[in-house]
């Protein structure tokens, strides 16, 4: 919360920075005709771009959150927003792991017990947090239907990555089906957390890095116009 409270704060000062303050800048360099550096230049399009460009923008972004929010309303717009979830750069691969984690725990779980496979499928659809996942799951138990392998089924409908498809093939062939996806959750687990880890440590700096530029460019668009601006009525 910290974060996102500090991004939203320096955005607020940006935004009023560049379609106030600058412009005003501007106008009072132009009236002296004094040049403006590149930097004031680059804010002072970036206002004009905002205030030109900025209801049309933000008209689009209502209405891509309408439409988010109107896809939940229904199966098939959950199932497109789940599969939209998981193939998002960055977190897609995060949220992949995790389903993948529970489905092989779920899974262990339930045929260490001695349920049927199909009824282990069921609780692992229903365990499913994402409902593009359960889907597959889904998928998967009609490609069992048909007679095809589980190990083929699973990589078939993309239910697990590469890696855990050549555990579960392996288990498969010597009747260590439980144990293998035993591994295959525990070994998704310790990479969705380390994942997560690396995730949380890199968003930090990178955020302090992209706000160091911005104020940097922020300060050079007012303090070196201003210095322009003493020379030429201080010579």
């Amino acid at each position: 919360a910290y974060p996102l409270l500090v991004l939203a704060s320096i955005s607020t000062a940006i935004t009023v920075f560049t379609l106030h303050v600058v412009p005003q800048f501007a106008r009072l360099f132009e009236r002296n005709d004094v040049p403006l550096p590149l930097a004031t230049r680059i804010l002072v399009r970036i206002g004009e771009v905002a205030t030109q460009s900025g209801p049309a923008l933000a008209g689009a972004f209502m209405l891509l959150v309408v439409l988010w929010v109107a896809g939940g309303q229904s199966a098939s717009g959950r199932v497109l927003r789940g599969e939209c979830l998981l193939r998002l750069p960055l977190f897609g691969p995060l949220a992949r792991l995790g389903e993948q984690a529970r489905f092989a725990d779920t899974l262990a779980m339930a045929y260490g017990t001695g349920l049927a496979l199909e009824r282990c499928l069921v609780l692992c659809r229903t365990s499913a947090g994402n409902p593009a996942y359960r889907q597959r799951i889904q998928r998967m138990q009609r490609r069992l239907d048909e007679g095809e392998r589980f190990s083929d089924a699973a990589g078939q409908v993309g239910l697990l990555d590469s890696m855990s498809l050549e555990m579960l093939r392996v288990g498969e062939e010597t009747g260590r089906l439980v144990e293998t996806t035993a591994d295959i959750a525990e070994s998704s687990q310790r990479d969705w957390s380390e994942s997560v880890d690396r995730v949380g440590a890199a968003i930090g700096p990178a955020m302090t890095i992209a706000l160091s530029l911005l104020v940097l460019v922020m300060v050079l668009g007012v303090l070196m116009p201003m210095w322009n601006l003493t020379r030429v009525l201080m010579p």
